[in-house]
């Protein structure tokens, strides 16, 4: 029975996991599968608002365009992802401001209760400095994370800053669950350290190893060279006595 409940869990945790990647992250059915509120249960949501609108941009693809105005504008996905403990999300989205002016953008990952109501929000804030230029922009949520604050879903959503000049275009916002890119990151990090560390220990054998040779050799120079003073030592007594023998042997004869 447990070994089931187990599986059981694991089937669960595939499903979702799973789910999280059939959710449409573009717009290539225009706003079908989008919002601009981002709580509630997943279908029950308004649907974008007209001013938004879709068009194609040559080597992106259908994007969806939406005019600043005084206050703040979103655009959410219909479906939102049921966490799992212990994985890590990443949420993105690629836009860029078409007007002169430098939009601000906030993206946000949305902590949803049971019931799907709203209850955190970590974001991050990027200002569209150059026209026409494509940024994407990402953020990571733990599941834990959302677990902690009492969630169980998690949502992306994109707000556009005040600003009755600026216009943006999205193409596209979406959920990832980069757990295994993340541990395999770490694991290639931890290896390339480990080679590193081997590296290092292959280096300081090579540098204990050469001074045990220069050590050797210095004491084989020394050994060398003692021995050459005490040979002249022994030279120098050796001469010494036969210099004082012949000294006796002639002063004897004389």
């Amino acid at each position: 029975a447990a070994a089931s409940a187990v599986l059981a869990s694991s089937s669960c945790d595939g499903a979702k996991v799973t789910a999280a990647s059939l959710w449409p992250s573009d717009f290539m059915q225009d706003g079908l599968f989008w919002s601009h509120t981002f709580t509630g249960v997943p279908g029950s949501q308004a649907a974008l608002s007209n001013a938004v609108s879709y068009l194609d941009v040559a080597n992106v693809g259908r994007v969806a365009q939406m005019g600043g105005t005084t206050t703040y504008r979103y655009i959410a996905p219909l479906g939102a992802v049921s966490v799992i403990a212990g994985r890590t999300y990443r949420l993105t989205m690629s836009v860029r401001a078409t007007s002169a002016t430098a939009p601000g953008v906030r993206l946000y990952g949305i902590y949803l209760s049971s019931s799907y109501g709203q209850i955190g929000q970590p974001s991050t804030l990027q200002t569209l400095s150059v026209q026409n230029q494509w940024y994407n922009v990402t953020i990571d949520v733990t599941g834990d994370a959302v677990i902690a604050g009492s969630g169980a879903y998690l949502r992306p959503l994109l707000r556009l800053e005040p600003g009755e000049t600026h216009t943006i275009q999205l193409a596209f916002l979406k959920i990832e669950d980069v757990t295994s890119q993340l541990a395999a990151a770490s694991s290639a990090s931890a290896a390339a350290t480990s080679a590193s560390s081997a590296g290092t220990s292959a280096t300081n054998a090579g540098n204990s190893a050469n001074s045990a040779t220069q050590s050797a050799n210095t004491a084989s120079t020394k050994a060398n060279d003692d021995e050459s003073a005490a040979s002249s030592c022994f030279a120098l007594i050796a001469l010494t006595a036969l210099m004082r023998s012949r000294a006796a042997t002639a002063s004897a004869r004389a």
